[in-house]
């Protein structure tokens, strides 16, 4: 697990980076998860992933923005093990998607619809609107 410091528009306060995933803890208190193309989605990924958010958020509850390479696509069984409550951060008050490809805007309308998560998810075409309503979580 690699932790980094950094800065840029919005300062990022720490970052780690497991696998496919780099959170960035920003300044404004908003966790950034970019996921990443070039690695298979799979469930196992979570047994790394949410020990790494406890870790970056210091086990505080905050509003999570998540962003994708191009063409990176959840297994069918990833979206079934993150759907499962008891598997899910206790640490992220509500998810935004930001999704740039129609493919994955099909998917993620499909999963709010199908799967009804627990906690306030909604997508998005751009970082701008997702950061204002997450800012409502804080």
């Amino acid at each position: 697990m690699l932790i980094q410091k950094h800065n840029t528009e919005v300062k990022i306060v720490a970052e780690i980076v497991v696998g496919m995933y780099t959170l960035k803890l920003r300044e404004d208190g908003i966790l950034h998860c970019h996921i990443s193309s070039g690695f298979k989605w799979s469930p196992n990924d979570y047994n790394l992933l949410l020990p790494a958010i406890e870790k970056i958020v210091n086990k505080k509850k905050i509003p999570l923005m998540v962003t994708y390479d191009e063409l990176v696509f959840p297994s069918q069984e990833s979206i079934k093990y993150s759907s499962n409550p008891s598997k899910i951060s206790p640490y992220i008050s509500a998810d935004a998607h930001i999704l740039n490809s129609l493919p994955l805007k099909i998917l993620g309308n499909f999963y709010l619809k199908i799967k009804r998560p627990l906690r306030p998810t909604k997508i998005f075409d751009n970082r701008d609107e997702a950061t204002a309503w997450l800012k409502t979580f804080l």
